[in-house]
């Protein structure tokens, strides 16, 4: 799908098509969705781009990488900029994985479990947004918003469903849980 007409700023219809940009990171599987209008437009996981399988391993010290060739590649697909973006959402709530250190029982020192490597881990993908906005440039004027890592994998379930009403359960190794 292409949309090529004016977007917010603009002094048309096409104002009322919110643009949401969806990103998944920070462990792996990193990918992108792009929704316009209410309508999924383009979604592309970033190791069809990079071709490195699941785009990058699940390590404690790269959570700052994100989709960002994805999100690049939807934004194209959809004939739009990043200053076109009303919202850009990702799953992953770090101060909520934060407060889940020391669940490890015998920690290896520096990783997953310790409060060193914990609070890299934290810090780098609460960098997200900041990074979004220096790659974005100045006239990205986009919402950033935070949800749940486990009710955004419920969403990608339900959302695009024929249902009103459904039970799902989330099945999954780890989020900030």
């Amino acid at each position: 799908m292409k949309y090529s007409a004016p977007r917010p700023g603009g002094n048309d219809a096409a104002t009322d098509m919110p643009a949401i940009l969806g990103l998944n990171g920070p462990y792996h599987e990193l990918a992108a969705c792009l929704v316009v209008d209410g309508e999924v437009a383009c979604m592309i996981e970033e190791e069809r781009l990079s071709r490195v399988r699941h785009a990058k391993a699940a390590r404690i010290d790269n959570a700052g990488e994100w989709p960002i060739a994805a999100a690049e590649r939807c934004l194209r697909d959809a004939g739009l900029s990043w200053a076109d973006l009303d919202e850009i959402a990702c799953a992953f709530l770090p101060d909520e994985r934060l407060a889940n250190v020391d669940s490890d029982p015998d920690p290896v020192p520096g990783s997953w479990g310790t409060r060193d490597g914990e609070r890299r881990f934290v810090d780098d993908a609460g960098s997200l947004e900041r990074r979004l906005r220096e790659h974005a440039g100045a006239g990205a004027r986009f919402r950033f918003t935070r949800l749940p890592h486990h009710l955004g994998h419920a969403a990608s379930a339900w959302l695009p469903s024929p249902f009103e009403e459904a039970a799902i359960l989330v099945v999954d190794g780890i989020g900030e849980h």
